[in-house]
């Protein structure tokens, strides 16, 4: 979703940020600088050091946090940065996250059961209805009503009903394959009834 709503291009790689063996953000394979990235995804908890690591690139950083609603130790992070009207986001599971973070200003907490969608009409309200909290949320920075951050709701449907070819190709492929653009694995969840736009 994220992709979608702030890339410039509904085809564009997603992106993650990885800790081991050292501070690197992926896309399609390879390494590359995250000023190059609009949206990067992460496994990493740690969002004061995030925001101190990155922030003198940036004129702000942001965080969007999946927290999981049945086991808050076991949550998603996704991070959102901005300069010039560039974001970032980030990677897979992280094992715990301070809920008083969630408190700052730049970062929104949403339960993951809002990032999913059973059927037609809810994947069309989803982008709108996130889009509506991510500019309330980071108002201060983006002002009221602005249309600075450049959300795109048209190529967020598009990115989400690409997502969802994805996992229908590459249901019954082996875990290692990967779709570069959404970063869906092979046999990646089985679904029952619901989807998880991220």
């Amino acid at each position: 979703l994220l992709m979608g709503l702030f890339n410039s291009s509904p085809d564009v790689d997603y992106a993650y940020l990885v800790s081991s063996p050292g501070l690197y953000v992926h896309q399609r394979g390879t390494t590359v600088p995250i000023s190059t990235t609009v949206v990067t995804k992460t496994q990493i908890g740690d969002l004061i050091a995030l925001y101190k690591m990155f922030k003198l690139q940036f004129d702000e950083v942001f965080f969007v946090v999946t927290l999981n609603d049945i086991d808050e130790s076991d949550n998603n992070n996704h991070s959102n940065r901005s300069n010039n009207n560039s974001n970032i986001n980030e990677h897979d599971p992280i094992k715990h996250i301070d809920e008083e973070l969630c408190e700052y200003d730049n970062v929104l907490c949403v339960p993951s059961s809002q990032f999913s969608y059973s059927n037609e009409s809810e994947l069309l309200q989803f982008p709108q209805s996130f889009s509506r909290q991510f500019t309330h949320r980071f108002s201060y920075f983006f002002g009221i009503g602005s249309t600075t951050a450049r959300i795109d709701i048209v190529q967020a449907e598009m990115r989400l009903r690409g997502m969802e070819e994805s996992f229908r190709d590459l249901e019954n492929e082996d875990f290692k394959i990967l779709d570069m653009k959404y970063g869906v694995h092979g046999g990646h969840r089985k679904w029952d009834g619901k989807r998880e736009g991220r």
